[in-house]
């Protein structure tokens, strides 16, 4: 192989790694609104609507994902916990609005002042609500920790 031809193929390589880094770096997750107010459905779980958006992997299709967290204190020093989660969320760069079912947790590791692994109900009233989101190559987003209205 002739030195020009080498050099080429040692450009043409380093290029490709540039172009995948850049389209690495590049990537994105937005959350651009998350729930002021929501229903406490029968004391069992909160769905919460959070907008997001992340961008689509440019080699293969991946889903984004997406955690929401709630903590309200509900009597003295009990602290009501949980979090639910979605593994299917539309990596296309545009919003979309997502529904994030939260129960309350129930056997995990303890939460400091939540009096044990297992956290009491969830009640009516306010309450702290917390996002995350995620797409490919490790791009994430955060929301809150902001004021949530626990409704019935």
């Amino acid at each position: 192989m002739s030195r020009t031809i080498r050099r080429v193929a040692i450009a043409a390589a380093l290029a490709s790694t540039v172009a995948l880094a850049g389209a690495a770096s590049a990537s994105a997750a937005s959350i651009t609104a998350l729930s002021d107010s929501a229903p406490l459905v029968q004391k069992l779980y909160v769905p919460v609507v959070l907008t997001a958006s992340c961008d689509p992997d440019p080699f293969f299709p991946v889903a984004g994902t997406a955690s929401v967290t709630i903590r309200q204190v509900v009597s003295g020093k009990n602290i009501a916990h949980g979090t639910g989660s979605i593994s299917s969320m539309t990596c296309d760069g545009a919003q979309h609005d997502y529904t994030v079912n939260v129960f309350p947790d129930s056997g995990s590791v303890p939460f400091p002042g939540s009096g044990g692994g297992d956290s009491p109900p969830f009640q009516k009233g306010d309450a702290v609500v917390s996002a995350t989101v995620g797409s490919y190559f490790g791009a994430t987003a955060t929301a809150g920790p902001e004021p949530i209205k626990l409704t019935k």
